[in-house]
């Protein structure tokens, strides 16, 4: 019990961070669209579209009614480093920044959900759901008891060169390219939740992310 809560805890705290950010994130945003540094080189944009495309497969956006509107500003997503504004079709923005902080946070809350249900019932059981799961977790290795590195391992094994670096590939170790794969499909997933239906979004991480890694780690 105290386990999950203090996951929730950290979730939520993100969260309040991510919204308490917003306002400064469009202002700034707006200041960098108007220097030029904001741009995406337009040579990219193909590939780019090609990367996006795939994220897109492998999570099976079709099947939920998902998708990432306005390919060349969700292209920016693939450029952490570069931090940039990223314009919703309402016309806010947000920093690519507080958009990994989101999709991380989402990403927590979802592998959470799917914990409280995966083990078997027992008396202790709160409406059908085993806040105490993290007791039961003890005999796992430390990769499989802690959800940031189940999350970690779920994207490094899914996701290859996600991310663009300023850098030749050639160049570009593969710790820190995994690194970066890692932050921009956090970014991704904070784009698609504040740009498609909460729920459908909601559902896709359970049935796309959540339970294969509990199947990977418990094996149902």
């Amino acid at each position: 019990m105290a386990q999950f809560v203090s996951n929730c805890s950290n979730a939520l705290a993100r969260l309040a961070f991510f919204r308490n950010s917003v306002q400064c994130s469009w202002r700034f945003g707006a200041r960098r669209e108007f220097g030029g540094t904001n741009r995406i080189p337009r040579k990219n944009w193909s590939k780019d579209a090609e990367r996006i495309k795939v994220f897109g497969e492998q999570l099976d956006f079709s099947k939920y009614g998902v998708s990432c509107k306005e390919p060349q500003e969700v292209s920016k997503c693939l450029y952490p480093k570069k931090d940039c504004a990223v314009r919703m079709p309402d016309g806010q923005r947000f920093q690519v920044g507080h958009l990994q902080i989101l999709g991380h946070s989402l990403l927590r809350v979802s592998v959470n959900k799917a914990l409280l249900s995966v083990f078997k019932r027992s008396p202790q059981d709160i409406s059908g759901f085993d806040f105490n799961y993290s007791d039961k977790m003890g005999h796992l290795s430390t990769s499989k008891r802690f959800i940031s590195s189940l999350l970690r391992r779920y994207i490094r094994q899914r996701y290859e060169k996600l991310a663009r670096i300023p850098m030749a590939e050639s160049a570009v170790p593969l710790r820190v390219q995994k690194v970066f794969d890692q932050r921009s499909f956090h970014a991704l997933i904070g784009y698609i939740s504040l740009t498609n239906d909460r729920e459908a979004v909601d559902r896709l991480l359970q049935e796309k992310l959540a339970k294969p890694i509990m199947k990977g780690v418990f094996g149902h």
